[in-house]
């Protein structure tokens, strides 16, 4: 794009962030943290793309705000129903770029640009396919569209625990 400055160099061109880039970019957004599941059930039908910040057109180059580390707790084998990234949409949502399919082994790590498109594929397995999620994102910024308190129940109290002292009496009485 003309006139555009030039990416800052920590963050990879395609969303994804591997190695010495995923800890440069972890670094740069430090803040709040959300985490989460998901658990498709079986069989389950691709999802819909979508981006958790689509950034639209930009005129310029803005810097990651969130990554998504995704966790998968199970081999991600392509009958799994593995994500699937369209490159270059954290820059352009509408980009015109060929899909990438990433399978992930039991408890890898992949760390990604919130704004790249993205969708779990179909789960064509007789299994679930639980995946842990942990959102990076710098303290400005809240995800209003997937966060927004209007969607979820409040969690019950939490009970309370018994303290050290209490836990060994209770061993020790058996």
């Amino acid at each position: 794009m003309a006139g555009a400055p030039e990416p800052d160099a920590k963050f990879n061109p395609n969303g994804f962030h591997a190695g010495k880039e995923a800890a440069a970019a972890n670094a740069a957004a430090p803040g709040r943290k959300d985490k989460g599941s998901v658990v498709p059930g079986t069989p389950a039908d691709d999802e819909e793309a979508e981006a958790e910040g689509a950034p639209g057109v930009q005129p310029f180059y803005a810097p990651v705000h969130a990554l998504n580390v995704f966790v998968p707790l199970v081999d991600l084998s392509a009958d799994r129903g593995p994500t699937e990234f369209v490159r270059g949409s954290h820059r352009d949502y509408d980009v015109d770029a060929p899909s990438e399919i990433r399978t992930l082994l039991k408890g890898q790590a992949l760390l990604f640009d919130y704004r790249l498109k993205h969708r779990g594929l179909g789960n064509n397995s007789t299994t679930e396919r639980p995946l842990l999620y942990i959102t990076y994102a710098r303290p400005f910024w809240v995800d209003v569209d997937n966060f927004d308190k209007a969607r979820y129940e409040n969690l019950p109290a939490c009970k309370e625990f018994m303290s050290r002292e209490e836990r060994l009496l209770k061993r020790q009485r058996g």
